[in-house]
């Protein structure tokens, strides 16, 4: 059965009727009968786009994919004859003539967002749509996620994207606001692919009268103006009032709007309700068999030692009880439970009780996610301890393990805090609900300038002195308790996807407060989990920390820069148990495509398990697959992930989380003011005389490089700014002024024309006077018409651009007395984005045939180049050095 459609918003409206294509005839819907359940979710977009702004296209009716399903081949074959007669008159009559190109899209009826990319479309010609259509039908046929789903399909005429292509979103995962908007960018060329802008609807700024551009096509000549183009239909949502996720192609001329989702309102879990949880229990309990912590405990279990510096501190603390005795341990796992622990834990379970693990160890990475359970019935958690215990004694382990029992701590979020001694700013990682959803979910990040590095002499009266900066992000994920005490990722409810996870500011400065007299105690950098919004029924203060362990601040450093993904990469997104054997069966193929694993657990076992991020560590480092993590780089699912070989890709890092970054290059006179303003301390140095005059010309070769590199029109005017910034640098150094510059200007202008007609010198030649010019017909003492008509060239722009990049190569061979020599000459254009050369290939060896072949690519990035040298050869070794 199709979703239905959420009324509680403004919802697309279908704004011209469609050409309809059903088993019996063909018929065009009105504007009024148009349903997705008749039509699917991408025909119903379309035609709810104004249609200047798209592709005439009819839709075939579902029965024939449901025909299809229930035919054999022959039938198959005889079915798809019929109807695409009646398909090539439908679309013969609006338009489309037989050789135009058309494509064949799946439309289905629960085809949402969330559906996207699990479809699929065959482009082809409308003179050989047999082809498309039934490579179409088979792929949808043979889907066995799709066998039960009803699916229309979109018949559209195909323009190629020879330009670009993208995406463009108001999605509320994109923006909190829908009248701001994300695209992406995509050069069909590969030449700056994958740039993301940024639309801001601003009416006060530059306000679009739609009605202007609504029966108009999106005419686009520019790559830089794009994004200026797809302000209309920006606008044009805005104003409707909805959120949309549009595809659009550009063929160098017109902007296409090929795909127009809607965005479902979201139904989640308010998280300021989760801790409505209540939890207590009476003063007067004492424990028979286990124990309340002390100062005993904490000289061997460091989740005890915390709680003994906090308390030490004057820092609040929940109460705390143990079983450490190994004994009793063996007898739990032997099947024997002592009656005195059955009494305990019969009381603490009349709040949920939370029971986690400790061992006596130093080694960090063997004391994170340890087991834990919330248990909310005595024989749950008598189950649960005996599992535990019996675990813990086949591993035959020296190290003592405790069980530690806590009521239930009903906090409405928490946070990971990194603090160091005499470092003045402490970074913070939150998000609603428990830490755990910082382990692998978007969160908040923000940053407190303590003011001082003296953290020692910090008191509460120093905070009003605090600069907290924050970034927000959407958050779609938290985790908390289901009505059983699992802990399981839930969606979060708007606002709160968008809404700070620390709500009070103060919290955040009493978290920084408390972070960095706790690291100037223990004497080393920390990374201190907090409870934030704890009720006053609970704990005296809102915010209180409950552990914290060393951090080494330089493992953040081995995370590698962004690796860009290709067409050919796959990703895979582990969330349950299965997906980790889909991963392992990856492996085994030898060949895996699968370059990007996302980890984002669905199950609760998955949250804490190390093993799972070791063994999914193994397989990514296996397969060269990089791990990309959303979660904090604080928390401890990061720090297990960097102990594997595995590449860790951070999507929301700390920017500016190293201590000290060395530059050493000329920047804006205000930059080191500034940095200094945002609390951190700078080295400079001044420049003059030609130094001066060398740094700024290397400043204009860099700026302008990053103007090349612009690709909207934005961004070029803000990369212009600082070239001219750069040239009036020049200029106070040289004593010149600007009307002495716009002289010179003026002059080489009217001597040889400015740059305002695109004209592109080709070659010259210098004939001979008396010797007619064979091609034209003409000599130079023809008439000058005839010259110019000869001069005038047509060439194409993309083989245009192809010729003014080339790459000039020679290849040459030495022979020496104990080697040879291959040589390779390469000139290339300094403003080249990627390209490669090749030695042919040679043989060194004539007894053996070994042959040796050296290929150099280059790639810039800015004005900097990358070149790497490949070298190919059947020698089992090689020495280059």
């Amino acid at each position: 059965m199709a979703k239905k459609r959420n009324n509680s918003r403004p919802s697309l409206q279908p704004l011209y009727p469609i050409l309809f294509i059903s088993e019996e005839n063909t018929l065009e819907i009105p504007v009024t009968d148009i349903t997705i359940d008749q039509v699917g979710v991408k025909a119903f977009g379309l035609c709810s786009l104004p249609k200047a702004w798209t592709l005439p296209f009819i839709v075939v009716s579902s029965d024939m994919l449901l025909l299809y399903r229930n035919s054999n081949e022959e039938e198959k074959t005889n079915l798809i004859r019929q109807w695409a007669i009646r398909i090539i008159k439908a679309l013969l009559s609006i338009g489309i003539v037989n050789n135009d190109r058309i494509i064949v899209r799946s439309s289905g009826c629960m085809e949402g967002l969330n559906e996207r990319g699990k479809f699929c479309s065959v482009d082809g010609t409308l003179i050989n749509i047999v082809q498309p259509l039934s490579e179409c039908l088979h792929k949808l046929a043979t889907d066995v996620d799709l066998c039960d789903q009803r699916i229309p399909l979109v018949i559209q005429q195909y323009v190629l994207p020879i330009s670009a292509r993208g995406h463009l979103s108001n999605e509320r995962r994109f923006s909190k606001e829908s009248r701001d908007w994300l695209g992406v960018y995509e050069n069909i060329d590969n030449r700056n692919s994958g740039n993301h802008f940024n639309i801001n609807l601003r009416n006060w700024r530059k306000k679009i009268v739609v009605s202007n551009y609504i029966n108009r096509p999106l005419d686009c000549n520019i790559s830089a103006l794009v994004s200026a183009i797809l302000e209309i239909p920006a606008t044009w949502t805005y104003q409707s009032k909805i959120r949309l996720h549009m595809e659009w192609i550009w063929d160098g001329h017109q902007i296409f709007i090929v795909q127009a989702d809607q965005e479902s309102e979201s139904i989640g879990v308010d998280p300021t309700k989760v801790c409505l949880i209540k939890s207590s229990l009476p003063n007067t309990f004492r424990p028979k068999c286990i124990k309340i912590v002390d100062e005993t405990d904490a000289c061997r279990y460091s989740k005890i030692n915390n709680v003994i510096t906090y308390m030490n501190l004057g820092l609040p603390v929940t109460r705390l009880y143990i079983l450490d005795d190994q004994s009793i341990i063996q007898s739990i796992a032997s099947g024997i439970i002592p009656t005195e622990l059955e009494e305990d834990i019969f009381q603490l379970v009349k709040s949920p009780l939370v029971i986690r693990m400790d061992i006596d160890t130093d080694d960090i990475a063997s004391r994170q996610m340890l087991p834990r359970n919330e248990v909310r019935s005595l024989d749950s958690a008598l189950t649960w301890i005996k599992e535990q215990s019996c675990i813990w004694i086949k591993c035959k382990t020296k190290n003592n393990v405790a069980f530690i029992f806590h009521n239930f701590v009903p906090a409405v979020s928490s946070a990971f805090a990194y603090a160091a001694p005499g470092q003045r700013k402490v970074l913070i990682e939150a998000l609603w609900g428990l830490p755990e959803g910082l382990y692998y979910n978007a969160h908040d990040k923000y940053i407190v300038d303590t003011q001082t590095p003296k953290g020692k002499q910090l008191t509460a009266a120093d905070m009003i002195r605090f600069e907290v900066s924050e970034k927000l992000r959407f958050k779609h994920f938290f985790v908390s308790p289901d009505i059983n005490g699992c802990w399981v990722p839930q969606i979060l409810k708007p606002p709160y996807d968008w809404h700070g996870s620390i709500s009070n500011q103060e919290w955040v400065k009493e978290i920084a407060l408390e972070s960095r007299r706790i690291a100037e105690e223990e004497k080393q950098p920390l990374s201190i989990m907090w409870f934030v919004g704890v009720p006053p029924s609970v704990c005296s203060r809102p915010v209180f920390p409950w552990h914290h362990e060393i951090y080494d601040s330089k493992i953040n450093s081995r995370a590698p820069s962004h690796r860009k993904k290709t067409p050919f990469d796959e990703s895979l997104n582990i969330k349950t148990s299965a997906d980790i054997e889909v991963l392992k069966e990856e492996v085994a193929r030898g060949k895996s495509r699968v370059r990007r694993i996302r980890i984002q657990p669905l199950e609760d076992k998955l949250l804490r398990d190390k093993d799972t991020l070791r063994t999914i560590g193994a397989l990514a480092h296996e397969i060269d697959a990089i791990i990309l993590l959303e979660g904090g780089i604080l928390s401890h699912a990061y720090y297990q992930l960097m102990q594997t070989k595995a590449i860790v890709e951070v999507l929301l890092p700390f920017e500016d989380f190293e201590d000290k970054q060395e530059f050493y290059k000329l920047v804006r006179d205000k930059v080191p003011t500034n940095i200094e303003k945002g609390g951190e301390t700078v080295r400079k140095t001044l420049l003059s005389g030609d130094y001066f005059l060398k740094a700024l010309q290397e400043k204009l070769i860099e700026e302008s490089f990053e103007t090349l590199d612009a690709a909207d029109k934005d961004s070029i005017i803000g990369e212009l700014a600082d070239v001219s910034e750069v040239v009036d640098g020049i200029l106070s150094l040289l004593n010149v002024s600007r009307e002495e510059l716009k002289q010179h200007q003026d002059r080489k202008r009217d001597k040889a024309g400015g740059f305002k007609e695109g004209v592109v010198l080709l070659e010259t030649q210098n004939p001979f006077p008396a010797k007619k010019m064979e091609k034209a017909g003409v000599s130079l003492f023809d008439t000058p018409d005839a010259i110019d008509n000869l001069t005038n060239t047509s060439i194409s722009m993309p083989e245009l651009f192809e010729l003014s990049h080339g790459i000039e190569k020679w290849t040459d061979r030495r022979e020496h007395q104990a080697a040879s020599e291959v040589i390779l000459r390469i000139v290339i254009p300094t403003i080249g984005d990627s390209w490669s050369a090749e030695t042919p290939e040679t043989v060194i060896d004539a007894e053996s045939g070994n042959i040796i072949r050296a290929k150099i690519t280059g790639k810039r990035f800015g004005a900097r180049l990358e070149i790497v040298l490949s070298i190919f050869t059947q020698l089992k070794q090689l020495k280059l050095f």
